[in-house]
Formats: C-alpha cells, structure tokens, sequence
C-alpha cells in the first residue's frame, strides 16, 4: 500500500518580522469553526488525506491487533491460575502496544473535543495560536494578533482573548493552555464553560 502523501504548496508565512516557507498552510480554512460543526465542508483534498491516512496505518497494523488477542488471551489463563505477576507483565505488554497502535494513527493523542491555545510575545506584540480537536482529529487552526498595551502580559492577554473568543462559540469539552491563568472563576465566560476542563 503507497504511503498516502498530502500535497505541498509552499507559501510565505510571517510573524514579528520573521518570514518562513510553509508547505500546508493551505489546508488552514478561514471557515474552521464552521468546519468543526459540519464536516462536509472540509477541504476535500484533505478529507481524502485523513481517510487515505487512517486507512494506510489500520492495514500496517493488522499484525500488532492479532499480537494484542494473544496477549490477552495469556494474560487471562494467567489470572485464573493466580499467576498475577505474569498477569502483569502480559498487561503492562498490551498497554504499550495500544499505545504504540494509537501513536501511529493520525492526531489520534487524546484529545477528542478540545481546543488547544497557544500565545507568544516578543516586543510586545502577541500572536495566538489556536488548534481544533474534533473527534481526536486536528481539524486545523487560526492565528490571533490581539491589539493589546506593551505592558501586558501574556497571561493577561491569554484571558481577555479567551473571554472574547468563546462569548458566542461552542465551547469544547477541553481547552489547554500553553501559559496558567490563575483567576479561571474571574473570567466572564457563558456558565456551560464554567463544567469544561482547561489544562494549562
């Protein structure tokens, strides 16, 4: 099976004053948040990746799921002769390969709903990074320029941005943080956030 390639279409990317060739940004869609609530209306180029993707690591990994039955299957017959140190063992096997298997699958880390926020400064100037995880796929990402004095931080500037950016979204069941926001309660969010997780 040919290794699934995604088309490169190189463009020049800039950011305080630091210009770099980017060969994907062509698959960042300006109608994401669109996209994370229809995905019918992701790019069909890269629909066809994924698919091509996912399908390409299933079939090399066919050998390592039939390892896995065997395991467990040893790892019972342990269990019932009392051998729980070699119950252990064969358990301590089968958890590495399940995490050998969900490595390999494309942006299959654990992140099923949830938003990923990274902010950089540099002369006072800001730039945030924010990437979506929809059904434990990256459906892509926008950047973020916030107008803000040079004498914020960048904490402070993290917390007005995610005031402003969830007021009228759908908020993910996650959202991780690249810096810690210590006045969470403070933040003047809709009260279904209050229940969400954010990991700083």
């Amino acid at each position: 099976m040919k290794i699934p390639q995604l088309k490169k279409k190189p463009e020049i990317k800039s950011c305080h004053n630091i210009s770099w060739e980017d060969n994907y940004s062509w698959i960042h869609q300006n109608n994401i948040l669109e996209v994370l609530k229809d995905s019918s209306k992701l790019l069909p180029e890269v629909k066809k990746y994924l698919e091509e993707e996912n399908s390409y690591t299933e079939f090399h990994l066919t050998d390592t799921k039939n390892i896995q039955k065997k395991l467990s299957f040893e790892m019972e017959k342990s269990s019932k002769k009392m051998d729980y140190e070699k119950a252990a063992t064969y358990r301590d096997r089968i958890k590495a390969l399940t995490q050998i298997q969900s490595s390999q699958h494309i942006s299959s880390i654990n992140l099923d709903n949830a938003d990923v926020i990274s902010i950089s400064q540099e002369a006072g100037k800001s730039c945030i990074q924010v990437f979506f995880y929809r059904s434990k796929q990256n459906w892509g990402n926008q950047s973020y320029f916030p107008s803000h004095d040079q004498s914020h931080t960048a904490e402070e500037v993290l917390t007005s941005f995610i005031t402003q950016f969830y007021e009228n979204k759908n908020v993910p069941a996650e959202i991780l943080l690249n810096k810690k926001i210590n006045d969470l309660n403070l933040i003047n969010l809709p009260s279904k956030k209050k229940k969400k997780n954010l990991y700083p």
